[in-house]
């Protein structure tokens, strides 16, 4: 009788070990779908005060107090106020960027993000494409970028 009491609780935790993970996954590809739209709406207005030339008001709204992004030609700029000192070098000298989100996987109050950054000059011509991952946090409600990593299209 024990060894029955065994086999029966053991298949009843292998039963839900099996369906735990599927419905774990099916919440998650729920959630990535709804992280993916806020990000893509973080990216609408990125561009606008990219375009716009507002530096300042990126790194406000979409970057956390504790940032870190990696360009490409390598170093590290820390913080908010080392970001938007970045990012104004990178609008006066008249780039735009359109950003395509190819992975996205969300973890809790965290998401990383694969994509392609379309680099390209005032009249829309792509100079290059560099691949990036940022890795997201949310802050307060609001998806913000936490770690902002850029590869060298030349090191393809």
């Amino acid at each position: 009788m024990r060894d029955l009491k065994r086999v029966v609780v053991l298949f009843v935790m292998l039963l839900l070990g099996f369906s735990f993970p599927a419905a774990v996954q099916a919440q998650s590809s729920e959630s990535n779908s709804n992280v993916k739209s806020a990000i893509e709406e973080v990216y609408r207005d990125f561009a606008k005060h990219f375009k716009d030339g507002n530096a300042a008001a990126i790194v406000e709204n979409y970057y956390t107090s504790d940032a870190k992004l990696y360009p490409p030609q390598g170093g590290v700029a820390t913080g908010q106020s080392e970001i938007e000192g970045m990012l104004d070098g990178v609008i006066s000298a008249g780039i735009n960027l359109d950003l395509e989100i190819k992975e996205l996987e969300v973890f809790g109050n965290m998401a990383y993000e694969y994509g392609v950054a379309n680099i390209l000059n005032e009249q829309g011509e792509q100079l290059a494409q560099n691949e990036y991952v940022v890795i997201w946090k949310k802050d307060r409600g609001t998806w913000k970028i936490y770690r902002d990593f850029i590869k060298d299209s030349a090191a393809n």
